[in-house]
């Protein structure tokens, strides 16, 4: 199970197991992907605080920014229209979105088709 840094809880009787699920900060998903002309970002917080997007392509350029967004408690969702800083549609390629709460960093790749 830690190989793939995911795991399944089942619950065998009516015991209380709430307190061994962890609280966490994770990307569940970005859907549809591949996309083409928008991608939805879905993913769960453990506290609500602002975050920051950026998306980076293959060569590792940023190429877009969003900084200081509200969350809520669990799970939140940013909708990526495939564009850069300026407005300009991107080419195809895989992209990097990261999320950055906490001190923390998440990263979900994702292609974009044309």
């Amino acid at each position: 199970v830690s190989e793939f840094e995911s795991y399944v809880v089942i619950k065998l009787d009516n015991s209380n197991f709430e307190d061994e699920i962890p609280n966490d900060i994770n990307i569940i998903s970005c859907y549809p992907n591949p996309f083409n002309p928008s991608t939805t970002i879905r993913f769960t917080l453990d506290s609500s605080n602002d975050f920051n997007i950026k998306i980076f392509n293959l060569s590792g350029q940023e190429v877009f920014t969003k900084n200081n967004i509200p969350s809520n408690l669990g799970l939140n969702e940013y909708t990526w229209n495939g564009m850069n800083d300026k407005g300009n549609s991107l080419t195809s390629g895989i992209y990097f979105i990261t999320i950055e709460i906490d001190n923390r960093i998440l990263m979900e790749k994702v292609t974009l088709l044309k």
